[in-house]
């Protein structure tokens, strides 16, 4: 299995996208690529039941205290189908216990600078749970410091999503790691300057 985690607001709908134009298969995702299945019927319910915000905004669950889930591996797989791609900022928060469940899983987090986080936040209406840049840009680096937290027990790589779009070379090494064929053309379409023309020169 390949997660694909980060922080919200940082690309990582972008990059799941440019893997999908590779070969992953992400199953029955939404718009966001996010796999619905798992998400409604495994993440959200689990990150309930730790007292936290299902959306991953405030409150965030104590990750030191997350309750047992031994049937996590069974759930996903249940609700995962055939894909072999999950794309959802929410399982970085989770990560004990997906580590636990996939001991053999590769995680691909997705990096964008807190600031541009808090901006994208703070014009984003589903981000509704916090209202300045500077309480967004807090929640941010606690999404990054989870991901670094990460990277000390798991099969990581990390992509910075300003260096993936002003040239998405900076993807190939990954691609390959994942075990897909890198297509920089097809990758380039998925680019939309009016989105992203501000991190270019991040």
């Amino acid at each position: 299995m390949i997660f694909v985690t980060g922080c919200a607001r940082s690309g990582t709908t972008l990059i799941t996208r440019m893997l999908e134009t590779c070969g992953a298969n992400l199953g029955d995702c939404g718009g966001l690529a996010e796999h619905m299945p798992f998400k409604n019927r495994v993440l959200k319910p689990y990150l309930r039941k730790n007292g936290a915000d299902c959306m991953g905004q405030s409150p965030l669950p104590d990750w030191e205290n997350l309750l047992p889930y031994p049937e996590l591996y069974e759930d996903t797989m249940r609700y995962a189908g055939d894909a072999d791609v999950i794309k959802d900022v929410k399982t970085v928060l989770i990560w004990p216990r997906l580590v636990e469940a996939f001991p053999d899983a590769k995680w691909l987090i997705v990096y964008r600078h807190p600031d541009k986080i808090a901006e994208s936040c703070m014009r984003t209406k589903f981000m509704m749970k916090l209202h300045s840049h500077e309480a967004w840009k807090e929640w941010a680096e606690h999404y990054h410091d989870m991901c670094t937290m990460l990277t000390d027990v798991a099969d990581t790589r990390t992509v910075v999503t300003s260096e993936v779009i002003a040239d998405v070379t900076a993807l190939e090494e990954v691609v390959e790691w994942l075990g897909f064929e890198f297509d920089a053309k097809k990758m380039k379409k998925c680019i939309r300057k009016d989105m992203w023309h501000g991190d270019k020169t991040e």
